[in-house]
């Protein structure tokens, strides 16, 4: 799940992505869809932790912008909306950031599901070497923080 380009006046990272979001799950729900995942997260680009925060939450009422808390907001916008089980991909960077700040900002590990990351085996590899940061193993396995 994306967004058009003019949403946000060309910002993907704003309250408009999140309400544009929220009216597409509207949609998604009054054709007995079920939306299991969605990312606003755009292709190469940094993730936002409070963004997601309020994605989560107004998908269960709305929240603002800004880098790591659109994620943040998004989480909040989807859980004060109904849509607490949609679970929210972080970013499409290069490295694992997401799962690093996920360390630093319990709000934003609390408000994601998946961590992806771009080229994690190199770009135009023989894909057969996927390395990982040890905070990413730690949230697969259940032990980060420890």
């Amino acid at each position: 799940m994306g967004a058009p380009g003019w949403i946000g006046n060309g910002n993907i990272l704003s309250t408009d992505t999140i309400n544009y979001l929220l009216s597409w799950l509207g949609c998604a729900r009054q054709h007995n869809l079920t939306i299991g995942y969605l990312t606003a997260g755009q292709n190469e680009k940094k993730y936002d932790a409070n963004w997601t925060i309020s994605l989560r939450n107004a998908l269960n009422s709305n929240g603002g912008a800004a880098t790591f808390n659109w994620y943040k907001n998004l989480r909040s916008a989807l859980n004060s909306h109904g849509h607490s089980s949609v679970k929210i991909v972080a970013s499409d960077d290069f490295g694992w950031g997401p799962a690093d700040e996920a360390q630093r900002d319990p709000a934003f590990g609390a408000a994601i599901s998946v961590y992806g990351s771009h080229y994690v085996c190199g770009y135009r590899s023989a894909l057969s070497n996927g390395p990982s940061s040890t905070n990413a193993i730690k949230l697969r396995q259940g032990t980060l923080g420890e």
